[in-house]
């Protein structure tokens, strides 16, 4: 878990404000994108050999919206949607992070460093047949109940 303080202005009152973000990627989350080629690996060798500002900025941008999340009440779990991710974009916290991140390659290398767990990088050609079974088992039941869920709503 990565966390930082971003002190910025409040555009709608003109306050000097403070928030805590936090950010984090799983072991499992890691796993997960590289099984599926959305490595966080590649998005972060995308950033480094970008020579685009624009293709630099998707990717960072990538890694940190697949990072962010927030905290639960009760404080047992962290919380991250699609949902989330993009609230936190609309707000000056969020433009703040990123600017100082985009412009402080130090502040990038520990935000980054900080966010990617301590794992070996994982294929599938790495894993046994009960492990990819596994897998596929967990998507088809994801898949499921998201299928479900769409019903109920």
């Amino acid at each position: 878990m990565y966390s930082i303080v971003v002190s910025y202005e409040d555009p709608f009152t003109g306050e000097n404000k403070s928030d805590k973000l936090y950010f984090n990627i799983t072991k499992t989350e890691a796993m997960k994108f590289s099984l599926e080629n959305q490595s966080l690996d590649k998005d972060i060798q995308d950033m480094i050999d970008s020579n685009d500002a624009a293709g630099m900025l998707k990717a960072f941008e990538s890694i940190v919206l697949k990072a962010y999340g927030e905290k639960s009440e009760d404080g047992r779990r962290f919380v991250k949607s699609p949902g989330i991710a993009e609230a936190f974009t609309q707000t000056a916290a969020y433009d703040e992070l990123f600017w100082k991140l985009i412009t402080n390659e130090k502040a990038m290398a520990e935000f980054v460093n900080g966010i990617i767990p301590d794992i070996p990088d994982v294929s599938e050609k790495q894993l046994t047949n009960d492990q990819k079974q596994q897998y596929k088992e967990f998507e088809e039941a994801k898949k499921s109940l998201e299928e479900l869920a769409g019903e109920n709503q």
